[in-house]
């Protein structure tokens, strides 16, 4: 992936020119590419991956990739081994796509000494070509909104609720997702938890997902690229091609003026069988869109983060920075398995619900202290419902391995680390299953399967049968966020607002999305 030292590059070496380049062809590179490119700019999109969508891909025999990249039901195949899906891994996975990073985590020491394995797409078009395709719901209206704190807190006033909303309606009406089809299942899981849920009526619990009418997956890509690529000339995507670190105005003189400085390019290597290293110079901005993990070990690995440890792992400190890694936000996730009611059924097989084309989870509701119940519907998991904790109190961190190690990134996730986020889920847990084992309709609907849960003390604590459960069970939604959050100065932050890296006084003339 990245490198520790400046690659071996002839300073005059120059093969790409360009008005900005974007590093990073997931979700927010596609979008920021096709707004600079409506606006007249020449523009370089440079991702690591393969476009899993394109018609004459022959790096895969027959276009295997883009058949099952359009097929949401086939994201399984697609996935690195991926903790309690690695069963579905082994037996569905045609094993060597490469379209998964598939991020080893460190051992977390709240979950059993386990590692998480953090899914994140490599191609153009990002998570959308891996992932489920879930949209989300509409009930998201929490007393206090995210973007609420950061703009009254903060000072950001683009990022309160009523300025983000044109955004949003911008970004739906582009994938157009479709709302999940109806079904009993369905029905009898709003009845389950109608007295728990906080959500102002069970429309809003439905979560779309982004297929055209056909059934196929809608990437980023395909919303926002595919007409650019055909109307336009001056878009350029550069495919099997990563960004090693980015190159300063003043590398030549090896000089580094932390206030002054600016972001000219990127040093980008080819991965294909003649791998070559070369300079790709923009007139305007370098944007950095690689996501919540890349992003951060883009910028250390060029030079920018905390000094003590870019001095340790021997790199030059070219902005002393020390929130570039921190912050790291991951949500929680705890799946409730089925567990069958009769002795003649040793293993939970979840009968399929109809219709066949229909969305992992289609319904989420909010059942309180900021977390959420969601049914599923990939029966062949032996899932019944999850929980997610939205708002975690547990932070993680990115940061550069110890100098020799093989891995480029080290990936701390403090999961469940935190005592307030432990005892939510549990609360969450114990609700969600109270109120889907009490519903005789939906248990029916799921092959006479109850959810398997350790039932509480009397007197409502925590029982050490469900703090072992929920260390064996739990894992993260793969939605990493918050490791170059947004600040006024490198004291309290990475970027401001508008997504500009600070220098100690000001910023760098480098958007980082």
């Amino acid at each position: 992936m990245l490198g520790r030292s400046s690659p071996a590059v002839d300073a005059e070496e120059i093969e790409e020119r360009c008005d900005f380049l974007i590093i990073g062809a997931g979700c927010s590179g596609c979008v920021v590419a096709r707004r600079l490119t409506e606006a007249g700019y020449n523009v370089i999109l440079c991702e690591a991956g393969p476009d899993p969508l394109s018609q004459d891909n022959n790096l895969f025999e027959d276009s295997l990739l883009r058949s099952t990249c359009l097929d949401p039901l086939k994201a399984a195949e697609l996935w690195g081994n991926s903790g309690w899906m690695k069963d579905i891994k082994e037996e569905e996975s045609k094993n060597g796509f490469g379209v998964d990073y598939a991020f080893a985590t460190e051992i977390e020491p709240s979950l059993c000494g386990r590692g998480v394995v953090l899914n994140a797409g490599k191609g153009v078009g990002g998570g959308s070509c891996i992932n489920n395709g879930l949209w989300g719901c509409d009930y998201v209206q929490p007393s206090i909104h995210p973007w609420d704190i950061w703009s009254e807190e903060f000072g950001f006033d683009e990022w309160s609720p009523k300025s983000m909303t044109c955004s949003t309606k911008k970004a739906e009406s582009m994938l157009k997702p479709l709302k999940p089809v109806e079904n009993v299942r369905m029905a009898a899981f709003d009845e389950a938890i109608s007295g728990i849920s906080l959500a102002k009526n069970t429309a809003d619990t439905r979560v779309k997902w982004c297929i055209d009418s056909k059934g196929l997956r809608k990437t980023a890509a395909a919303a926002y690229l595919s007409d650019v690529s055909k109307t336009t000339g001056n878009l350029r995507i550069l495919t099997l091609t990563k960004a090693l670190k980015l190159i300063y105005s003043s590398d030549d003189s090896g000089d580094y003026d932390e206030n002054s400085v600016k972001v000219t390019g990127a040093y980008l290597e080819t991965l294909d069988d003649n791998s070559r290293v070369y300079k790709c110079i923009c007139s305007y901005e370098v944007v950095v869109c690689c996501g919540a993990i890349l992003t951060p070990s883009l910028l250390l690995y060029s030079g920018i983060g905390p000094r003590n440890d870019l001095e340790r792992a021997g790199l030059t400190c070219v902005v002393d920075s020390p929130h570039v890694g921190n912050n790291l936000i991951i949500q929680p996730s705890l799946p409730l398995f089925a567990k069958p009611n009769r002795e003649s059924e040793p293993k939970a097989v979840i009968p399929a619900c109809g219709p066949k084309l229909q969305s992992v989870a289609p319904v989420k509701a909010p059942i309180g202290s900021g977390t959420e119940a969601a049914l599923f519907q990939w029966n062949r998991s032996g899932i019944i419902c999850a929980i997610t904790l939205c708002t975690p109190k547990a932070r993680g961190c990115i940061s550069l391995p110890p100098v020799g190690a093989e891995q480029e990134v080290q990936i701390r996730l403090n999961l469940l680390s935190d005592p307030r986020d432990v005892h939510r889920m549990l609360v969450a847990a114990q609700k969600l299953t109270a109120a889907i084992n009490s519903c005789g309709k939906l248990i029916d609907l799921f092959g006479n399967h109850s959810v398997d849960w350790p039932i509480r003390s009397q007197t409502g604590s925590i029982t050490s049968e469900e703090l072992e459960t929920i260390s064996k069970q739990a894992s993260s939604t793969r939605h990493p966020m918050g490791s170059c959050r947004m600040g006024h100065s490198t004291a309290d932050g990475v970027c401001n607002s508008k997504g500009k890296v600070f220098a100690n006084e000001g910023t760098h003339e480098f958007s980082c999305q």
